[in-house]
């Protein structure tokens, strides 16, 4: 096997070039980046200053007879991995068990099984493949996997205009299909998504009218990543008017009409605070999350969606662990944050 960008493939009748358009991009309300060692903040303050964003140029190719196996790694017939579709490197599968017939966009990633990456990364890909082939009826190739996200996944794509019939689940096992559309990354982890396409599923999801919810997002059960002084930020935002909420406890719709309702969001850097995309552009946004993350994905999606962002960096207990380190926030930053 050769590793091969979608990028560096010739052009020709079996490519389609993406051109993306900037979106707007502001710096946090508020993020105490004085906790940060100097050189480490001035790398946080290159990405959170900018004042737009866009994705490169990209391309969807179409292939012939090409392998689709693990997570979402495509092998083409002359022997080429596509580098987008691998995390690392990957080894080829078992031979494929079964053959699927005419087109079909392959809607997987690394990390596809992420709420976040999904909905940020792979759904707003229908758009982009149909735009690209207007005349093509697309079949799309979803992970079946974990069994959970199934109905989340239908939803989603229902949305985006994806009925039950397009979709052919994919376990991890090698399919061939013989003819398959395959598009380079529609993100520059963790700083930069479609906007376009993130916008457009927003916009068709089916919200609420109420206003006024304060929202502290929980994650129960947490093994990493874990807040030590949860209890002293929970008790400052109940006494503030929050209510606590499990995301992975409702359905898509149920999020959708809860986040939707929200004034102000609050919770420690995770899956679930992708629902932010459900809530209005005046609400406010705080992202509680370890001085050993650099964590942009939820400062982007607020930009997106015009929404005031802010940061509560707590010290980690162990940098080695980096994003997954245990760590202590200021209660009097997150109060400040919740008095404006």
């Amino acid at each position: 096997m050769t590793l091969v960008s979608l990028l560096d493939m010739p052009k020709g009748e079996y490519t389609r070039e993406l051109n993306r358009l900037p979106y707007r991009s502001e710096p946090p309300a508020a993020a105490n980046l004085d906790i940060f060692p100097p050189s480490v903040r001035k790398k946080r303050e290159e990405v959170l200053n900018r004042k737009s964003a866009q994705l490169p140029s990209g391309r969807i190719a179409r292939l012939a007879n090409a392998v689709v196996f693990g997570s979402g790694g495509v092998l083409t017939e002359d022997g080429y991995l596509i580098s987008e579709t691998i995390r690392g490197t990957a080894e080829r599968g078992n031979a494929p068990i079964k053959r699927i017939s005419g087109p079909v966009a392959l809607l997987r990633k690394p990390g596809d099984s992420n709420y976040g990456h999904w909905l940020a990364e792979c759904v707003p890909r229908v758009y982009e493949f149909r735009a690209a082939y207007p005349d093509l009826e697309f079949k799309f190739a979803v992970p079946k996997s974990p069994d959970w996200m199934r109905k989340l996944r239908l939803t989603s794509l229902a949305w985006a205009g994806v009925s039950q019939n397009e979709i052919i689940w994919l376990r991890n096992s090698s399919t061939l299909f013989e003819e398959l559309f395959v598009m380079s990354g529609n993100s520059i982890h963790s700083h930069t998504h479609d906007a376009s396409g993130i916008s457009k599923i927003v916009e068709v999801a089916e919200k609420s009218q109420r206003k006024g919810r304060r929202l502290l997002v929980r994650r129960p059960g947490a093994r990493r990543r874990r807040l030590v002084n949860e209890d002293e930020i929970v008790r400052i935002a109940h006494q503030n008017g929050f209510i606590d909420i499990w995301p992975e406890q409702r359905s898509l719709q149920e999020q959708v009409e809860i986040f939707s309702e929200a004034e102000l969001i609050a919770g420690v850097t995770g899956a679930a605070m992708t629902n932010i995309l459900w809530a209005s552009s005046d609400c406010r946004i705080a992202c509680l999350t370890s001085s050993s993350h650099a964590e942009f994905f939820f400062w982007d999606l607020a930009n997106i969606r015009n929404q005031e962002f802010s940061y509560c960096f707590g010290e980690s207990l162990n940098a080695e662990l980096r994003a997954h380190s245990d760590f202590h926030v200021d209660p009097s930053l997150f109060e400040r944050w919740i008095l404006g």
